[in-house]
């Protein structure tokens, strides 16, 4: 029951904050076109080569740059790590 109670919280915290930078639409739609974004490693011989991100199309872009998320996905994040 609390992780559902957790889980409206905060969707209705996001669409609260993002409602204020004029993002409008459904917060779970939102959250399933972000899950397109892929984080990888690549290995060889089990050995961490480099850290992938999956490119992010112009339109994804230009929203999380309006969500003020775009520094988040520059490149691959410190607690990614190799």
């Amino acid at each position: 029951m609390r992780i559902c109670f957790l889980a409206y919280w905060m969707t209705a915290r996001l669409a609260a904050e993002w409602s204020k930078l004029g993002v409008v639409e459904h917060v779970p739609a939102l959250l399933r076109r972000f899950q397109a974004i892929r984080l990888g490693v690549l290995s060889v011989e089990g050995k961490p080569i480099v850290r992938l991100l999956s490119k992010i199309p112009r339109e994804l872009n230009r929203l999380l740059e309006k969500l003020r998320l775009l520094p988040l996905f520059s490149q691959p994040p410190a607690w990614a790590a190799m």
